[in-house]
C-alpha cells in the first residue's frame, strides 16, 4: 500500500494521502512518516500525531521530523526528539543537535550553548556523511 501511495503522489496527492492513511492505520511506520509529511502544511497536529506513532515504532525520520516540528515552538522538546533520532543514526538530527548547542548558530535556543559539544555533534554527523556538517568542519 505504501509504495502505491508513492506512485500516485504526483498525479493525485489526495489519493496518495488516502493510501498512506490506509497503510498507516495498518501500522506501517514508513506510511505514518509519509502521511505526516503530506499533512504538515494543512493539518500540522495530525501530522505530528502520525510522526509520534511512527517514532514509537522506531522510525528515526519521524523522530527527526518531530524535532523540526518543535524547533521553534519548544526548543527543549525539539532537542529531545533530535537526540532520539541521532541515537537512532539520523545524520541530519546529529547536525541539528550541533546547531542547537552552537553558540554561533542563530536558531532557537533551548538552554546553555557549548561550542565543544556542538562540534562533537557536527563531527558525528560528518562522520556518517552529513554534507552540511562536513562543510561546517571544512572537510
Amino acid at each position: 500500500m505504501c509504495s502505491l501511495a508513492i506512485h500516485v503522489a504526483k498525479a493525485d496527492p489526495d489519493q496518495a494521502i488516502w493510501w498512506d492513511r490506509r497503510a498507516a492505520e495498518f501500522g506501517y511506520p514508513v506510511s505514518m512518516y509519509n502521511l505526516g509529511t503530506r499533512l504538515i502544511a494543512s493539518m500540522p497536529d495530525e501530522a505530528r500525531r502520525w510522526w509520534e506513532r511512527a517514532a514509537e515504532a522506531g522510525d528515526a525520520g519521524s523522530m527527526r521530523e518531530l524535532g523540526n516540528y518543535w524547533r521553534t515552538l519548544d526548543p527543549a522538546q525539539a532537542r529531545r526528539w533530535y537526540h532520539r533520532a541521532a541515537a537512532a543514526g539520523d545524520s541530519y538530527a546529529m547536525l541539528r543537535m550541533g546547531q542547537l548547542l552552537d553558540p554561533l548558530d542563530i536558531g532557537p535556543r533551548f538552554g546553555r550553548r557549548n561550542l565543544q559539544e556542538a562540534q562533537q555533534w557536527y563531527e558525528k554527523a560528518a562522520a556518517v556523511g552529513e554534507p552540511r556538517a562536513q562543510h561546517m568542519l571544512g572537510w
